[in-house]
C-alpha cells in the first residue's frame, strides 16, 4: 500500500503534468494564431508590392471603404416620385374625410342606420352605411311618393363621395404603377452604377482578404510594418521550435522537462531566433546556396526561426562561435608551427636563443615547436625572423592532427598569450 509521501509525490506529478498540457496547449493557440497572421500578412505583402499597380494595405483598406460608403449611398437612395400626384391624393383623402362625416351625421339623422347597428358591428359600420344610404336613395328615386323619403343632400353627397373613392383608388393604383416602373429602372441603374464604381475602384480583387483577415481578428497584422513582421515571424518560429522539442519531453513522460524548462524554453527559443536572424541581417552568417540578408523570405525566416528554437543549445553554440570570431584581437592571430624544430636545426639556432628573443620560459617555446599550443602574430614574427623565413612558411591556421593531449587538438582551443583558456563548450541547457 502506497504510502503517504508517495501519494503526494503521485498528486503533484499528475497536478504538474496537468499544468504542462496546458501550458503547452495555451502556447500552441497563440503561435499559431501569430505564425498564421505574420506569414500570411507577408505573403499577402510580397504579393501586392510584385503586382504592377503595387501598392500597400493601408491603401487596400482605405479603397475598401471608400467603395463601401458609395455603395451605402447608392442603397439609401429614396426612389424618385411625383410629388404632385402626392399631394393631389392627399387633398382627395381630406375631401373624403369630410364627405365621410358629413354622410354619417345626415344618415344617422334619417334615421338610415341607428346607433345601435353601430354598437353591434363596429368594424362594418362603414359598409352597412354606404350601402343602406345607396339603397335608400335608389327607392326615394324609384318611388317618389314614399312615406319616408330620403334627404337629396345625402344623395348627392354620397355620389360625390363615390366619385372621389374611386378616383383616389385610380391615383393609388397609378402611383404604385409608376413607382413599380421607377423602381425596376432604378435598379437598373444601381446595379450600372455599382458597376461602374467597382471597376474605378483600385485592388478590388484583395477586398476578399481584408474581410476574411477581419474576421480572424488579424487585420492589425496587414497594417503592420514589414521588418515587425519579420521579427514577430521569426521570434514565434523560436517558439515554435521550442515547443516542439517540449512536447517530445512531454508525450515521452521525460524528467528532464521540469518547471524552468516549461516556462523558459519557450522564450529561449524566441531569443536565439532573434539573434540569429540578427546576425543573419549584420552579414556574420551567409546562406550557402547564395543570396544575400537583404533577400531573407518569409519560408527561410521560419525555418531559421524555428531550428533556433528546436535546437537552441547549437544554436547558442553557434552564436558563441560568431561572438568569438567577431571579438579575436587582430594581433593575436593564433597560428600552428608546421615542422618547426627541422627549420631550427637547418638555421643552427637553438631554443633556448629562442626562448630568450620572445622572452618565454624554453618549455613554451618547446610547445610551440612541437605543435601543441599556436602562437600569436607577434610570436609567429619574431621566429620568423630568427629563422630567417617567410611567416607563411613556418605558420597555418590549420592545427595539427597528431595524437596529442585531445584538448588541446579540439579546433575550439583558444591560446591568448601565456593564459591557457578551456575549450569552448556547447551553451548550458535548461
Amino acid at each position: 500500500m502506497p504510502t503517504i509521501k508517495q501519494l503526494s509525490q503521485r498528486t503533484w506529478q499528475a497536478v504538474l503534468s496537468t499544468a504542462q498540457g496546458l501550458w503547452l496547449f495555451f502556447l500552441y493557440v497563440w503561435v499559431g494564431y501569430i505564425m498564421i497572421g505574420s506569414l500570411g500578412s507577408l505573403q499577402l505583402r510580397d504579393a501586392l508590392e510584385a503586382a504592377p499597380e503595387g501598392g500597400t494595405f493601408d491603401q487596400v483598406i482605405s479603397s475598401k471603404s471608400e467603395f463601401e460608403r458609395k455603395i451605402e449611398i447608392i442603397q439609401k437612395r429614396n426612389p424618385r416620385n411625383d410629388q404632385s400626384m402626392y399631394e393631389e391624393v392627399d387633398l382627395l383623402e381630406v375631401e373624403i374625410q369630410r364627405l365621410w362625416d358629413d354622410i354619417f351625421d345626415q344618415a344617422i339623422k334619417a334615421k338610415i342606420i341607428s346607433d345601435q347597428l353601430i354598437e353591434e358591428e363596429p368594424e362594418n359600420y362603414y359598409h352597412s352605411l354606404i350601402n343602406k344610404v345607396r339603397e335608400s336613395c335608389s327607392r326615394s328615386s324609384s318611388q317618389p311618393t314614399s312615406k319616408q323619403p330620403v334627404n337629396s343632400e345625402i344623395c348627392t353627397v354620397i355620389q360625390d363621395y363615390s366619385f372621389y373613392v374611386e378616383t383616389a383608388d385610380q391615383m393609388y393604383i397609378q402611383i404604385n404603377q409608376q413607382l413599380s416602373n421607377f423602381e425596376s429602372e432604378q435598379e437598373m441603374k444601381d446595379i450600372e452604377e455599382i458597376k461602374r464604381i467597382r471597376e474605378q475602384t483600385p485592388f478590388q480583387d484583395l477586398f476578399t482578404t481584408v474581410e476574411f483577415m477581419d474576421e480572424l481578428n488579424a487585420l492589425s497584422f496587414l497594417q503592420q510594418p514589414r521588418e515587425i513582421l519579420v521579427l514577430q515571424l521569426t521570434m514565434v518560429m523560436g517558439t515554435l521550435g521550442s515547443l516542439v522539442t517540449m512536447t517530445w519531453l512531454y508525450i515521452r513522460r521525460d524528467t528532464d522537462l521540469g518547471i524552468r524548462r516549461t516556462l523558459f524554453l519557450p522564450l529561449v527559443g524566441s531569443v536565439s531566433a532573434f539573434i540569429i536572424f540578427v546576425f543573419f541581417k549584420a552579414g556574420q552568417l551567409t546562406i550557402s546556396s547564395g543570396g544575400g540578408s537583404s533577400s531573407l523570405s518569409p519560408f527561410f525566416l521560419s525555418f531559421v526561426g524555428i531550428i533556433s528554437g528546436l535546437l537552441s543549445e547549437r544554436a547558442y553554440a553557434r552564436m558563441e562561435s560568431v561572438g568569438t570570431k567577431f571579438f579575436t584581437v587582430e594581433g593575436d592571430n593564433l597560428r600552428w608551427g608546421v615542422r618547426l624544430r627541422q627549420a631550427i636545426e637547418e638555421t643552427g639556432i637553438t631554443v633556448t636563443m629562442i626562448a630568450n628573443y620572445l622572452g618565454l620560459e624554453e618549455g613554451k617555446i618547446n610547445n610551440i615547436i612541437d605543435e601543441v599550443t599556436p602562437a600569436t602574430q607577434e610570436q609567429q614574427t619574431l621566429i620568423a625572423a630568427c629563422l630567417r623565413r617567410e611567416s607563411r612558411e613556418l605558420f597555418t591556421d590549420e592545427p595539427p592532427m597528431g595524437q596529442f593531449n585531445n584538448k588541446q587538438r579540439d579546433p575550439s582551443y583558444q591560446y591568448q598569450g601565456d593564459n591557457e583558456l578551456p575549450p569552448t563548450t556547447p551553451g548550458p541547457s535548461l
